[in-house]
């Protein structure tokens, strides 16, 4: 229902257009506020100060309901709401002005033709605006449209039903509540049916809620295991057998899995979430009007997997909103349903050593995934989503996880996913696997937080410690996935050498400044300027192993020689020495700690998937956001994450990203998300991102080719364009080469 053009010249005039759908789905339910408070002055047992306040809200929903009243659907209402404010001498002057002329109640209840009915709840807002604030300004419209409709639509027919039965001061009153509710029309936009949705899978019936807003039915915080509590602490994950007796409430997102925050600029945020052990839940997002004909077979499905380092994060994330994504695809006119879960991190999801390893207790937090992803195959064309179109997004740790269960069992394919989306993290694991000595040490540190380092029962003793005191003594210690010769039998580099890997279409890609972010929290703070600070950053942080001098005197050598040349640095915006506090190779051992971790699996996985001709997309994400230094940190890890989403409001972010001053460049990011949301979704809908419909935008993103390697680079300042992946090539190689040695 919208359309956007490629370039917009005004930022306010791109946010209006962008809101302005929204916006419209809110206000033509505008008459069921209406309706609900004529019922409180009609009633005579109500408080005069409760009438009199009612009327403020009936007049402000008629002057809200003006906006749009070339609409049938608001024709119908303002008359019908004409005829009972006349019938009990409430029609003022004010009111008088907002209605339809020529027109009779008889036949505007003639033209309501259907029988059901909008519900809403009377939030205890005050709204003090007069008629002119509300006509005067847009301002005052928006105000009032968040306030009363945005998450407040709650069954309340039942009630209004009771009342006008009893009710002798009006014949026919029920036929008028009718009319004053919006009725489907050409627009195909209708309010909240009285009853929410529901859904029949395998364990029973889930019960979800209508999302207004986005014209969608949102099933949340589904179980999909039993809860990993108590004796089932350690173990992975249980299958659900248990059948419900009554409907499931699915209307609000399950609690986070436990976390701790690992303090990385520009991901984490100031605020808390409610977490638990009992986490394991799953979300689903599609639209509310789903229809078979729209795909025979089910709508493909996207499902998000989040990221956090494997030690925090969820799937309540509010900068995941599915809803944003799912309403776009059905703008697209080639709809998709969204789906999101939870899983353990940290020693909940990823303990190993002793006796863990012998008990098969590792990589929990993957099982949980792979259970997750057995269930969409299970349940989601009880959706109406197809299980033979399921496709995997995910960032840092989310798309390292993909990536992981992209090589388990070797690259068998087990069915459970059709495609992946890989945003900062790669087949190449971003981290050396832990040895056993690695783990043994690990385990040691955090056994030494508890009482239980010298229990001859370790696992018994740990599962005894309350939820809140594990994850205290949990925190600060970073947990990563390990070869387990179960899931995973060899390094991940030698998985990419043999072709062991799922082969699937991909649209992968990292960020130019990706290790800029990752070098202050790994050199905690300290400037950076010597081969002794190159090798205390490596050691620590990204290859904590006994490297040998040379590997690390080579990998200085060369990425010294990369600085340079600023064509092969690719530092963006970001300064080679920002100042004393940063160091004097800043800028160089941030290139290096980015090829490190991402950039080099990015290359070398696109190589291995045009070698065996599969479909690769490369991508390399270059935008500096708000509330982020240029200088210091640039088109940083995560920062891609709110363009993909489209979230142009900013939301769950302590800084809006798209808050930047200059509107001309303002108007640029919008476009920039728009297009990169679409590319997205075109390859969910297609396994294309040229699929997307931006008019006016048509430049092509070719699959990675080994002749020709190209990324697509997304500049909002510059507009996106082709780059040749041919950068570093002599440092990203050594890195390639010397995969085994850093335990990849």
């Amino acid at each position: 229902m919208r359309i956007y053009t490629a370039s917009i010249d005004n930022a306010g005039e791109s946010v209006l257009r962008r809101k302005l759908q929204a916006s419209y789905h809110r206000l033509i339910c505008a008459p069921a506020v209406l309706a609900l408070h004529l019922e409180i002055v009609l009633k005579s047992s109500e408080p005069d100060e409760l009438k009199s306040r009612s009327l403020i809200y009936i007049q402000q929903s008629l002057i809200c309901m003006k906006q749009c009243r070339d609409l049938p659907q608001i024709q119908v209402a303002l008359g019908v709401a004409e005829w009972v404010l006349a019938k009990k001498s409430l029609l003022h002057n004010w009111s008088r002005e907002v209605f339809l002329n020529g027109e009779t109640a008889d036949y505007t209840l003639r033209r309501s033709s259907r029988d059901w009915f909008c519900s809403a709840h009377n939030t205890e807002s005050q709204i003090h605006r007069s008629q002119d604030d509300l006509a005067e300004t847009g301002v005052g419209l928006d105000d009032f449209l968040d306030t009363i409709f945005i998450d407040h639509f709650i069954p309340y027919l039942v009630e209004m039903l009771k009342f006008i039965q009893k009710a002798s001061i009006m014949i026919g009153f029920s036929h008028l509540l009718a009319a004053l509710l919006p009725v489907v029309g050409a627009a195909s936009i209708n309010c909240p049916p009285s009853n929410a949705p529901n859904v029949k899978v395998k364990n029973g019936t889930v019960v979800g809620k209508y999302n207004a807003h986005y014209q969608q039915d949102l099933f949340l915080g589904i179980p999909y295991a039993k809860p990993p509590i108590q004796d089932l602490r350690f173990t992975r994950p249980q299958h659900l057998t248990e059948k419900w007796t009554v409907p499931q409430q699915a209307t609000e997102y399950g609690p986070y899995c436990y976390g701790f925050n690992v303090g990385l600029v520009g991901y984490d945020t100031n605020t808390t979430n409610p977490s638990s052990e009992d986490c394991l839940t799953i979300n689903v997002v599609r639209p509310h009007n789903y229809r078979h004909e729209w795909a025979p077979k089910g709508l493909p499905v996207l499902v998000w997997v989040y990221g956090g380092g494997f030690q925090e994060g969820g799937s309540a994330d509010t900068r995941y909103n599915m809803s944003r994504f799912i309403e776009m695809s059905t703008e697209m006119g080639k709809p998709v349903i969204g789906v999101s879960f939870n899983y353990r991190m940290n020693a909940f999801g990823f303990i190993s050593g002793e006796p863990f390893n012998s008990i098969g207790a590792t990589n929990l937090g993957l099982h949980d995934q792979r259970l997750a992803l057995q269930w969409i195959q299970e349940n989601i064309a009880f959706f109406g989503g197809d299980p033979s179109k399921v496709t995997l997004q995910g960032e840092s740790a989310g798309a390292l996880s993909i990536s992981l269960n992209m090589l388990v069992h070797k690259g068998r394919d087990e069915g459970l996913f059709q495609r992946a989306i890989l945003e900062s993290g790669t087949p190449l694991f971003a981290h050396n696997f832990p040895t056993v000595a690695d783990q043994k040490e690990i385990l040691g540190m955090f056994l030494n937080r508890t009482e239980c380092s010298s229990s001859k029962d370790i696992v018994s003793c740990l599962r005894k410690i309350p939820a809140e005191d594990f994850i205290k003594a949990a925190t600060g210690i970073f947990w990563h996935p390990i070869i387990d010769n179960d899931l995973l039998s060899q390094l991940s580099s030698e998985s990419i050498q043999r072709g062991d890997f799922l082969k699937i279409p991909l649209l992968i890609g990292t960020n130019t400044n990706e290790g800029s972010t990752f070098l202050e929290l790994f050199s905690q703070g300290s400037p950076v300027n010597t081969f002794d600070d190159v090798s205390r950053v490596l050691l620590t942080s990204v290859f904590p192993l006994q490297l040998p001098n040379g590997t690390i005197a080579r990998l200085h050598e060369l990425y010294s020689d990369v600085m340079k040349n600023p064509s092969e640095a690719k530092l963006g915006t970001v300064l080679p020495n920002p100042g004393p506090a940063y160091g004097k190779i800043h800028g160089e051992l941030s290139v290096l700690v980015g090829d490190s971790l991402f950039t080099a699996g990015r290359r070398v996985s696109c190589q291995a998937w045009a070698q065996r001709k599969i479909p690769a997309y490369s991508f390399r994400f270059d935008t500096n956001p708000a509330g982020l230094s240029p200088e210091i940190y640039g088109a940083a890890h995560f920062q891609e994450v709110p363009f993909v989403f489209d979230n142009i409001d900013g939301k769950g972010y302590d800084v809006n990203p798209f808050d930047v001053n200059n509107q001309s460049l303002k108007a640029k990011y919008l476009d920039l998300a728009q297009l990169m949301t679409r590319m997205w979704l075109s390859f969910v809908q297609t396994g294309d991102p040229n699929n997307h419909g931006v008019h006016g935008f048509n430049l092509h993103w070719p699959k990675y080719d080994l002749d020709s390697p190209v990324n697509i680079v997304f500049n909002a300042t510059k507009g996106a364009t082709l780059e040749k992946d041919t950068y570093r090539v002599k440092a990203m190689n050594y890195l390639w080469e010397s995969a085994s040695i850093f335990h990849r």
